[in-house]
């Protein structure tokens, strides 16, 4: 459900049903955005990537044990674009 339009940076929020909130960018390409209002029910695809890196631990860091140790650094990145919208008027 739309929950919030910015018209000037061509973003919606939208609300799912358990409470979530998403803050989408929206493209040129949708023809609708400027119908799009509070309430209006949307369809959405998305993808989501996660990546994965092992880093090293800084030496100093590394404490008195004198081993080696390393660090995950994990990236979430959701690239999401509306499909549909659903007047709900």
């Amino acid at each position: 459900m739309v929950a919030g339009v910015d018209q000037q940076r061509r973003r919606v929020t939208l609300k799912s049903d358990d409470g979530a909130i998403l803050v989408l960018p929206v493209a040129e390409e949708f023809p609708d955005f400027d119908t799009l209002r509070l309430g209006d029910a949307v369809i959405i695809s998305y993808t989501e990537k996660i990546s994965r890196e092992v880093v090293p631990v800084d030496a100093a860091a590394a404490g008195a044990s004198g081993r080696a140790e390393s660090a995950t650094k994990i990236t979430v990145r959701i690239t999401a674009s509306i499909r549909r919208a659903a007047p709900t008027r």
